[in-house]
């Protein structure tokens, strides 16, 4: 192993992804801010994190690449279809139970109330359903490639 792929050069790089795409979104922000306005007008912000989050994703695939990472084996998913999505599932409830494990005595205790925006009819409840779930099984699905699968192999490397 030669000192340019030494495993704290390696977890330095992946440690400093997000504020070099952080750095990155700040500096294009508002110019990508000025080329949206005339379709439609978003805040700063939300121009910044989706930037932020490309930038990230961008420069996690550069670096998977460069470090020839980019292996089904390292990431975690070389695991047949059958077995994956009974793991998935199972995280999935486990997800859950802790999740009404650490709510309800929020909601006990009144530190906890529900929001306004809940829906009040029963037909856009499914969609906040489906919402929840797609949103919290793709950051769980991205943390884990990251963190378990990528780094994780190139620290091992």
């Amino acid at each position: 192993m030669t000192s340019t792929n030494s495993p704290a050069r390696i977890f330095l790089a992946f440690v400093l992804v997000l504020p070099a795409a952080m750095l990155l979104a700040a500096i294009a922000s508002p110019w990508v801010q000025a080329l949206l306005d005339p379709v439609a007008q978003f805040p700063l912000h939300r121009i910044f994190s989706r930037l932020t989050m490309l930038g990230v994703i961008a420069c996690t695939i550069w670096l998977l690449i460069r470090q020839r990472l980019l292996q089904r084996e390292l990431l975690g998913f070389n695991r047949p279809w059958p077995q994956f999505l009974q793991r998935l599932l199972i995280g999935l409830l486990a997800g859950l139970a802790l999740m009404v494990l650490a709510l309800v005595p929020l909601f006990l205790l009144d530190l906890r109330m529900w929001s306004g925006r809940f829906p009040a009819d029963s037909g856009a409840l499914p969609a906040l359903i489906l919402k929840g779930l797609g949103s919290g099984l793709l950051v769980a699905l991205i943390e884990e490639t990251f963190f378990r699968g990528a780094m994780q192999g190139a620290l091992q490397r």
